[in-house]
């Protein structure tokens, strides 16, 4: 398992990640995984992207996540280790594959 992936699971603030829904996406039919997830950090927040009906790019604005908001944030990849800062984040995704970002305050 990842380092990042573990400081999220062991995050002080203990909150459990939820679906949410982007502007513009599509809702889940009740018997699918949503592929938007998203949690707060002692630190930040944790979006998760899911692929759950084969390989997908999956995008989002940063504005749409619970607990951020209008403005430039710094982001990373927690498997690829990729960052960088911005309204948004991208992923492309292999079928059934999830990229996790935390995200936090650009400074």
């Amino acid at each position: 398992m990842s380092k990042g992936i573990l400081s999220i699971n062991q995050d002080p603030l203990g909150q459990a990640a939820t679906p949410f829904q982007p502007a513009g996406a599509a809702a889940p039919n009740s018997r699918q995984l949503s592929p938007y997830w998203a949690g707060m950090l002692s630190d930040g927040v944790v979006i998760g992207l899911v692929a759950v009906n084969g390989a997908a790019t999956l995008s989002v604005n940063l504005s749409d996540v619970p607990g951020l908001g209008p403005g430039s944030w710094k982001w990373t990849e927690v498997y690829s280790g990729t960052s960088g800062t911005g309204a948004s984040v991208s992923a492309t995704l292999g079928s059934h594959d999830m990229a996790v970002y935390k995200v936090t305050t650009a400074s």
